[in-house]
């Protein structure tokens, strides 16, 4: 009786409440007083920053920065062995050994581009600079010229800028396609027909400008227009870092129409970029570049 008693008790106060929610909302309709919500207010939670692990330590020397440093010193090594010369070996040690570096340091960063990503784009670097060294001192640096024409030595220099070119575009990267333009213009400065320098520079320039626009590297139109203008300054001063005395050549005159064909070639750059809504600043640099140059 007592379970009974207390269950319909239960009931009853169950059902007072009811009656009560229903009659405050009835109030609530009429007096037109909208009913509250209480919302959680998230809190933000505080960012955890972790302490770097000496694990984590040395797997970042070991993955990014042991292996530029190696092939950075490495390349510096071949640079000096492959310019200077060396006494006591055969004529062709040097060319032979170049190209097997070049072999051996590009099949090196196939073989570890998973393991080490950092390495590989500046293992292919070092072999593009190994291999247009080595084909440069065919004809100079070394005791005797195993290529004793320059128009046959610069048909090959432009042959192997060409294939870096095509490596450094395949791969996409504009630190690869900088570094081959750099040895294009090399290339043109060790040239010593005036007007074949000029038509160099602008089959660059415009080479430059087509990869802006294709890439939208912005820099690297900065990069070509600082390159081309200061090797047109070099050739003025008659190219002194070639071991020529430094003077004024004005010869031929001519050289100033080439002056206004790079202005006009870069100032597609600018013109012919896909967002003309907006000037970002490496537009308005290199604008103001080519228009100092210019």
């Amino acid at each position: 009786m007592d379970k009974m008693s207390e269950g319909s008790a239960l009931k009853s106060i169950l059902k007072s409440l009811k009656n009560i929610e229903d009659r405050l909302s009835q109030v609530e309709t009429k007096l037109q007083i909208e009913p509250e919500t209480v919302e959680d207010k998230v809190q933000p939670v505080p960012e955890v920053i972790k302490p770097v692990a000496d694990d984590d330590l040395e797997i970042r020397l070991g993955e990014y920065w042991i292996p530029k440093v190696a092939i950075v010193a490495f390349i510096i090594g071949m640079i000096f062995f492959l310019t200077f010369p060396l006494k006591g070996l055969p004529i062709g040690f040097p060319i032979v050994f170049g190209y097997l570096m070049t072999v051996i340091v590009l099949i090196a960063a196939k073989i570890l581009k998973k393991s080490f990503t950092q390495f590989t784009g500046y293992a292919v670097g070092g072999s593009m600079v190994i291999f247009y060294l080595t084909t440069l001192r065919l004809h100079f640096f070394g005791r005797e010229q195993l290529i004793s024409s320059p128009g046959i030595e610069i048909l090959l220099l432009v042959i192997v800028t060409a294939g870096s070119l095509v490596l450094a575009v395949r791969r996409s990267s504009v630190y690869l396609i900088a570094l081959a333009l750099l040895l294009g213009y090399v290339t043109a400065m060790i040239n010593s027909n005036a007007y074949l320098f000029f038509i160099s520079l602008i089959l660059l320039s415009a080479l430059i400008v087509y990869l802006t626009l294709r890439y939208s590297w912005r820099g690297l139109l900065i990069y070509g227009i600082v390159l081309t203008y200061f090797a047109h300054l070099l050739w003025f001063l008659n190219n002194p870092f070639f071991g020529n005395v430094m003077q004024i050549v004005t010869s031929p005159q001519t050289n100033v129409l080439f002056i206004l064909a790079y202005l006009f070639v870069f100032s597609l750059g600018c013109v012919l970029r896909p967002n003309k809504d907006s000037e970002e600043f490496n537009v308005k640099l290199s604008s103001f570049l080519n228009a100092a140059g210019g």
